[in-house]
């Protein structure tokens, strides 16, 4: 496959497998962040945080890694007697504790003059819009809107909840909630249609800076190699399409296969 474009105009529906996802989420964290370092005023930085969350009971199985993080030891005096007549040194088995996490990151936009966060910037994954994850996603908007910070999410994945009606009938959208002057604005996005230029606000007397969600999945989508990775001949990831879309997929893909 020579092409390096995907078969889709706007958003590739095939990139919100969930098996895949953390990878997308990555590349797009690093490409928003040198797209907006490109308009961004001298005395603003852009960086790159995260933490990783270790997961209670009744947040497991919301797509996690599992790594082994504590031990337990055991002693066998039967198999340490067993050890000692063969000259065989003494050891102690140990058994794995696996702790289910999830690795969280987001952007800033920091004011080098007083080292403010004056924008939080959040690209949803699947954990942000489910269960408890769903909430602790709106709870920590609260709570950097109620800080003075302005906030802005990027959701492009159609499965799971939306924080406002309005929002569901489109298969993507972006929130802005500015804070001077405090307002909520959204940006609703189609699959048939290019992702649009939207607008990242700054402090207050600063204008906001463009940033285009199109030439960000596109480079996403060229960096991560995926028209050599991605199955087009798969079904597309839940939630199913309607009629009318998978027709409209199925087309895009024969398209671009013929072109290749």
């Amino acid at each position: 496959m020579s092409s390096v474009k995907s078969p889709f105009p706007g958003m590739d529906p095939y990139l919100e497998r969930p098996s895949g996802w953390r990878g997308v989420h990555t590349r797009l964290i690093v490409v928003i962040s040198n797209l907006i370092n490109e308009s961004l005023p001298d005395n603003f930085a852009v960086q790159i945080e995260g933490r990783l969350r270790v997961l209670d009971q009744s947040m497991r199985g919301i797509q996690s890694d599992i790594i082994p993080d504590l031990f337990l030891k055991r002693h066998d005096p039967i198999r340490a007697a067993q050890m000692d007549a063969v000259a065989i040194a003494h050891a102690v088995e140990i058994k794995p504790i696996f702790v289910e996490t999830i690795e969280e990151r987001w952007l800033e936009i920091v004011d080098q003059d007083n080292q403010q966060v004056v924008t939080t910037i959040e690209i949803l994954s699947p954990f942000n819009k489910r269960g408890d994850g769903y909430d602790q996603f709106e709870k920590k908007r609260k709570e950097v809107v109620a800080a003075g910070s302005s906030w802005l999410e990027i959701d492009l994945l159609r499965a799971g909840k939306r924080p406002f009606s309005i929002l569901s009938d489109a298969d993507y959208y972006a929130m802005m909630v500015r804070t001077h002057p405090r307002e909520w604005l959204a940006w609703p996005m189609m699959l048939e249609e290019r992702l649009l230029t939207i607008g990242v606000p700054l402090s207050e007397g600063y204008d906001d800076i463009p940033l285009n969600l199109q030439t960000a999945i596109d480079n996403v989508y060229r960096d991560g190699r995926y028209a050599r990775t991605v199955r087009y001949d798969e079904h597309t990831p839940t939630p199913v399409l309607t009629a009318a879309k998978q027709t409209w997929v199925a087309e895009q893909i024969t398209k671009w296969q013929q072109a290749a």
